[in-house]
């Protein structure tokens, strides 16, 4: 029997994680449990005469782990946006919960897992993006690492009396990762500056590096396609617009200044001519 197996087969609970992007993790957990709960008593016919259930603090702490202050906590949310309904009940007096079902209700319910789905999407693409400070530690650890590297290496050779032999150069390796640092925070800019559509960041920073550093293009020829493409999709609806990481994948090419080709074909036609004059 496979573990997952196992843990579905008792006490699982039904989690949306559209509705946790939302509501939370506690309040979408509670709510899946009182829909269970519902459920239940609906089948055994024991909803009161409001279509009411009961459910004590010590039983949904039971069935869901969550204590009393997350339980209210939760119970809050999910009054607020209005997909449950409580009342103190009967004597002693119990805490009766009705889910709502209105066809409002319904239709707030759709609406609050379509937004989840955008939430999840946006956290997908950040969770894909390094901020500042971690590419600038993560470059700080390279630099570290290697210069480490070479120093041991040097060390070990002076201990064989190699040192004359040995040449390693750690100012070039300290000096790459801070230019190639540098050209990521320009095209990051270009791309925050000036492209029309704010995703598929991650990868078309990637795949604008590669380019660079493979010399298919220089930083002030990817602002020029930028640019142009940005002039020419401006009165575009988004969803025509490509992704950064699309155009990225040698379709910026196509947005080079005309102008500026031109001119450099009319720079090498001057050239010939006067290389021609020289021969004559």
């Amino acid at each position: 029997m496979s573990i997952l197996h196992t843990l579905r087969s008792d006490g699982s609970i039904i989690v949306n994680k559209n509705l946790s992007f939302v509501l939370g993790l506690e309040a979408t957990i509670l709510y899946s449990e009182l829909l269970s709960k519902e459920f239940y008593f609906e089948k055994n016919k024991k909803l009161d005469d409001e279509q009411m259930f009961f459910s004590t603090v010590i039983d949904l702490e039971y069935s869901t782990t969550l204590s009393k202050k997350q339980q209210l906590k939760a119970i809050k949310a999910l009054e607020a946006i209005g997909l449950i309904e409580v009342k103190l009940k009967g004597l002693p007096a119990k805490r009766h919960f009705k889910i709502k079902k209105e066809k409002e209700t319904l239709d707030k319910l759709y609406k609050i897992i379509e937004i989840g789905e955008d939430i999840k999407e946006a956290r997908k693409e950040r969770l894909n993006i390094m901020n500042d400070k971690d590419k600038e530690r993560l470059a700080n650890w390279l630099v570290s690492k290697e210069t480490t590297r070479c120093a041991k290496r040097e060390q070990l050779d002076r201990s064989k009396g190699n040192v004359n032999n040995t040449n390693y150069n750690n100012t070039n390796i300290i000096n790459n990762t801070i230019e190639q640092k540098e050209i990521e925070k320009q095209v990051e800019k270009l791309y925050l500056d000036y492209y029309p559509l704010k995703k598929g960041k991650a990868k078309g920073i990637k795949k604008a590096l590669s380019a660079i550093k493979n010399k298919k293009i220089t930083l002030y020829e990817l602002e020029i396609c930028i640019k142009n493409y940005a002039e020419e999709v401006k009165d575009r609806d988004k969803k025509y617009i490509k992704h950064f990481s699309t155009f990225m994948n040698g379709d910026y090419i196509d947005y080079l200044n005309v102008e500026k080709e031109e001119e450099m074909k009319e720079q090498e036609k001057i050239k010939y001519l006067n290389y021609g004059d020289l021969k004559i």
